[in-house]
C-alpha cells in the first residue's frame, strides 16, 4: 500500500540574516565632493563641517572673497533653506566669477 501525503513548502532559508539596507551617512561617497552636493546634506553638517565645504569649494574654484569672508558657510546656509534638492555649486553665493 503506498500512501501520498501532500506537502507545503516554505522558502528555504540560507541561514544567514537578512538585513535592512545599510545606512549612508551624509558625509560619505559623492556627498563629500561638494560639486555634488546638495544643499540637504550640506545642512545636515556640522559647523565645521560647513566651513570645510565652502573653504574646500572656494579653493577649487578661485573664489577668494568667500574663502575670506568667515561667515560664508552662514550665506550659503540662508540660501540653502530654500531647496534641500539644489546642488551646492549652484548655491547664488557660490555662483558667477
Amino acid at each position: 500500500m503506498t500512501s501520498t501525503a501532500t506537502t507545503t513548502t516554505s522558502p528555504a532559508t540560507t541561514g544567514r540574516a537578512t538585513r535592512p539596507p545599510a545606512a549612508v551617512p551624509p558625509q560619505a561617497g559623492a556627498a563629500t565632493d561638494p560639486d555634488e552636493m546638495t544643499c540637504g546634506t550640506y545642512l545636515s553638517l556640522t559647523d565645521s563641517e560647513q566651513i570645510a565645504t565652502i573653504t574646500a569649494f572656494a579653493d577649487r574654484h578661485g573664489k577668494e572673497l568667500v574663502k575670506s569672508n568667515p561667515n560664508s558657510y552662514l550665506l550659503v546656509r540662508a540660501f540653502c533653506v530654500g531647496d534641500p534638492d539644489m546642488l551646492l555649486k549652484d548655491n547664488l553665493l557660490l555662483q558667477g566669477s
